[in-house]
Order: structure tokens, then C-alpha cells, then sequence
């Protein structure tokens, strides 16, 4: 029987590398990145870690427990479902009034992070809510304790970090607990770190590229999964270009055409748009490091609030 080994003391080497700096939130999602969620939350749970991070509240209710806190980092807007992870003392995130309002009328005492749209386009209040965001707080049955946003991008970090400061700026004198807005590819950027810093990937030495975004994306349930992913880089292909520029990639490759054809084609054809339809038709997903396509066979097609262009 094949055999899978966890370095547990290279694992907490490279969570000394982000720890050394400040607090950092573990996130637990896609079984822990293939690492085993549950043995991972008790391994850093001993070096003094808190709160932990995970993605959907499938895991939010698996991996809840009273010796240390959870934060979901998507919006739940069923009711059963947050009273089942309420009862669970799992931190919602919430990203409108009328949700927050939702949760305060269950009477549970609610722990909430406020999730801001700084420009990824996922979920959370928009930088021009504040007066929004400002209503929550006075809510008697939910009690803030933390504020984040998403990077799209390490280029899009400057942009969306501005706008994040402008929000924190904008809620001067309001308890917003833990602000938090960088991860593993931005964690190194010092002004970027505020208060804690979300780590997933970088828990595995694994800290960017089509490998990380592999993993993000398939959320293998074991470690074995997690190296045949990673053995079979070549289904995937991580998309650095805006949609423009893979309209013109994608043109390319379905008619055979030169870079001078494709040339000659600009200002005759919407490339922008194309290119906007073809990551849909290809159900390319986001992920923290990009976008990123399957070829065979692609990703299942996004749902509603999934999709990318909305």
C-alpha cells in the first residue's frame, strides 16, 4: 500500500515564515489543501493559533469546535443554514444590510467579519456602503469582530487596497475588529498585512502559480488526490492575459491563425467581448492566483453567483 508522508516540521517552517510577522489565519479549505483539514488545525492549534478560515459551510460545520474559532469566508443566506452554523459558534461572513438584519433576527449572538468587494467581483458590501456597514454595528444580536476584503491579483493589490483603506477610513471610530485583506501572494507586502494575514497555500511551500491555483480550484480531499493534481499540470492552464488578450489567444488557436492575422483582425472584431464568452464557454473559474481553465474535461459550469462577468 502506497504510503503519503507530511513533513510536519517543514509544514510549521513555513507557517513560522508568515507567523514571524504578525498573526495569521490558516485557511482550512479543500481538506486543508489535501494536508488533512482536521490534523492541520490541531498541529498549528499547538503553536497557539486561534482562528482558523475555511471556505464553505460544509467544512465550516465538520471542522468547528469550542477550543479554537472559525470564520466562513462566503455569505450564507439560508436560514437554516446559519442557525446550524451559528449553533455551531462558526464567524459568518456578511455582506449586506438585509443579511446581517437576517442574522440578528435568529437572536444567536452572532460573530461576524464584514466582507468587502474591494474589486474581485466574489461577494461583500461595495467601498461606497459604508453608511451600510455602519447600520450593522448597531444591530443587538450581532457583534463584529473582523473586516476583509479579496485580492484579485497581486497587479490589482495597489487599486483594491486603496479602496479597503478608503472603507477602513470611511468607519474611523467603529469597532471593525480584525482588518485583513492580503494572502499567501501578498502576505510579504508589509502595508499590506494590517492586522492578520490569510494563509493556505503557503502552508505547503506551494506559494503561487498554476500549482496553487490547481489546488485552490479541484479542493483535493486527500493528500493523494492532492499529487496526482499536481502530477498532471499539463490539463491546466492558468490565464494571465485580460479578456482581450485571450479572445485573441483563443481565436488563434481555434482557426490556426499568425500573431500577423490576429494583428489585422484588431479593430474589426470585439476581442474584449469574445474573449468574455470564451472563459465562460470554457468555464474558466477564479481562483486566489488567477484564472484558470481545465481542458479535459473543463471545470463544471458555474452557477449564478459563481460567475465570473455578472
Amino acid at each position: 500500500m502506497a504510503e503519503l508522508i507530511v513533513n510536519t516540521g517543514a509544514l510549521l517552517q513555513n507557517y513560522r515564515r508568515y507567523a514571524d510577522a504578525g498573526q495569521v489565519i490558516p485557511i482550512l479549505k479543500g481538506n486543508g489543501y489535501g494536508l488533512g483539514a482536521q490534523p492541520l488545525r490541531d498541529l498549528l492549534a499547538r503553536q497557539g493559533v486561534t482562528l482558523f478560515a475555511c471556505a464553505t459551510p460544509e467544512e465550516a460545520l465538520a471542522l468547528a469546535q469550542p477550543e479554537t474559532d472559525l470564520l466562513l469566508l462566503c455569505c450564507v443566506h439560508e436560514l437554516p443554514l446559519l442557525r446550524a452554523l451559528l449553533q455551531r459558534r462558526v464567524i459568518l461572513s456578511v455582506e449586506s444590510l438585509a443579511q446581517a438584519q437576517a442574522i440578528d433576527a435568529l437572536h444567536m449572538d452572532a460573530r461576524v467579519h464584514l466582507a468587502v468587494d474591494s474589486g474581485f467581483g466574489r461577494f461583500g458590501f461595495l467601498p461606497e456602503q459604508t453608511e451600510e456597514m455602519k447600520r450593522v454595528f448597531a444591530l443587538d444580536n450581532l457583534r463584529v469582530q473582523g473586516i476583509f476584503s479579496h485580492f484579485r491579483g497581486a497587479a490589482a493589490a495597489p487599486e483594491q487596497f486603496a479602496r479597503f483603506s478608503r472603507v477602513l477610513l470611511e468607519l474611523d471610530g467603529y469597532p471593525v475588529g480584525l482588518r485583513h485583506i492580503a494572502a499567501t501572494r501578498t502576505a510579504d507586502v508589509p502595508q499590506y498585512r494590517l492586522d492578520a494575514v490569510r494563509i493556505g497555500s503557503g502552508l505547503t511551500g506551494c506559494c503561487g502559480g498554476t500549482p496553487a491555483a490547481v489546488l485552490e480550484a479541484e479542493k483535493p480531499e486527500t493528500l493523494h488526490r492532492a499529487c496526482e493534481l499536481l502530477r498532471n499540470l499539463d490539463n491546466y492552464q492558468r490565464i494571465t492575459e485580460d479578456a482581450y488578450g485571450y479572445g485573441q489567444q483563443r481565436l488563434q488557436e481555434t482557426l490556426g491563425l499568425d500573431d500577423e492575422a490576429i494583428y489585422e483582425l484588431d479593430g474589426y472584431m470585439d476581442f474584449e467581448k469574445y474573449g468574455q464568452d470564451c472563459m465562460e464557454n470554457d468555464c474558466v473559474t477564479k481562483t486566489e492566483f488567477g484564472l484558470l481553465r481545465r481542458l479535459d474535461p473543463p471545470f463544471p459550469e458555474q452557477t449564478q453567483g459563481q460567475q465570473m462577468f455578472q
